[in-house]
């Protein structure tokens, strides 16, 4: 019986021994609090974008499918408004304005002879030298002459202009960024990514996460870095902000980047030029001061 007593003496003491010992290093541990989330309105934010001319570039191209048969302007040239940048295959459009204003310059003869017989029978006809009839028939030959020539000027003129198509112009001033044609190379109608002119100078067109709204404000400046090789680029000045957010048209090599969320387009205007259109850049927005 004594010893039994012992035995459950001993488990007893072990027990409040386990337990003091328990108790003792939850009181002596840290108490963990749970983490708290990085506020996203506070942290510097990273915004995507592409360079373009300032402004937006404009894109050249063919009305009408023709090869290319000379070429007038290069890369890197500096051009105005109307100026040429290369003309298309165009013998079968000069054969129709020559044919054209053949048959302009022939109806206008017909029209001038049928106009001065006009005028010879309208006074005829005032001196009663001619009847009524024989002055309504001169009439009528002179505005049927008259209307010939007048659809045959319009014909000409409609054939000049399907012909000046065929000569691509500049439409507007600035410098040619692409030119990516070759003699005798045939242009598909509509396709403009052959010729690209811009202004010399550049912006970046930013796309800003809905959460970052309000972080850019108009004329702030930030630091501007190539996306892919994080090379300083210069700085950009905000030079607009869209009133509205929408869906990302320019991708990079963000592994992280989301494509279903709604952003707004910032436009930077960059402080240096001569980047390459279209290169993904990003602008280094850093965390609001406290």
């Amino acid at each position: 019986m004594a010893k039994k007593m012992r035995s459950i003496l001993i488990w007893v003491i072990v027990i409040l021994v386990v337990f003091f010992v328990g108790f003792s290093v939850k009181r002596s541990a840290p108490v963990k609090s749970a983490p708290v989330p990085p506020k996203l309105a506070d942290a510097p934010a990273r915004v995507y974008g592409a360079v373009e001319p300032l402004g937006g570039a404009v894109y050249v191209a063919a009305q009408v499918p023709r090869s290319v048969a000379r070429i007038a302007a290069r890369e890197g040239d500096t051009v105005r408004a109307g100026q040429t940048l290369a003309v298309l295959e165009s013998s079968v459009e000069e054969a129709k304005v020559n044919a054209a204003f053949d048959r302009a310059t022939a109806a206008e003869k017909a029209y001038a002879i049928s106009r001065e017989a006009y005028d010879r029978a309208a006074g005829l006809f005032a001196a009663k030298g001619i009847s009524e009839q024989e002055f309504r028939q001169a009439l009528l030959k002179a505005g049927l002459d008259s209307a010939n020539y007048g659809a045959a000027m319009a014909d000409a003129e409609l054939a000049r202009a399907q012909l000046e198509q065929l000569t691509l112009k500049a439409p507007v001033d600035g410098i040619v960024y692409k030119l990516d044609l070759r003699l005798g190379q045939t242009l598909a109608a509509g396709d403009d990514s052959k010729i690209t002119i811009g202004s010399p100078r550049q912006q970046a067109r930013m796309f800003v996460e809905s959460f970052w709204l309000g972080r850019l404000k108009m004329g702030d400046s930030y630091k501007v870095v190539n996306s892919e090789t994080g090379r300083e680029l210069g700085t950009g000045r905000v030079a607009s902000l869209s009133p509205y957010v929408g869906g990302r048209t320019v991708r990079t090599d963000d592994a992280n980047e989301r494509f279903d969320a709604e952003y707004q387009v910032v436009v930077l205007e960059l402080d240096t030029a001569g980047l390459p259109l279209g290169l993904n850049v990003i602008a280094e927005i850093p965390a609001p001061a406290k």
